[in-house]
């Protein structure tokens, strides 16, 4: 038999083996667990991205209010020296 043959057997004839044996079903998933994290793992991984990215978000939230804050005063202080300018040129 041909290696593509073997394959397309094993495609066709493996859910039916596996669906009665639940030793064989175990034994075929865990042939592929070094190679991917099993649920737990993945779920914990995506919790920790999805921490991390709320936490930039307050960042940068922080940052703009911050922002928003220094230029809402540099602002007030260009209007008060324009206010003196005014005052002093009146004089």
């Amino acid at each position: 038999m041909e290696p593509q043959q073997i394959k397309e057997l094993i495609l066709k004839e493996l859910p039916k083996l596996m669906q009665p044996d639940s030793g064989l079903r175990e034994w075929v998933l865990n042939i592929g667990c070094p190679q991917f994290a099993d649920k737990a793992a993945t779920e914990g991984r995506f919790e920790q991205m999805i921490q991390v990215i709320q936490q930039k978000i307050e960042e940068d939230r922080q940052s703009r209010e911050a922002q928003t804050r220094q230029w809402e005063e540099n602002q007030q202080r260009l209007l008060d020296l324009e206010r003196k300018n005014l005052v002093v040129k009146c004089y």
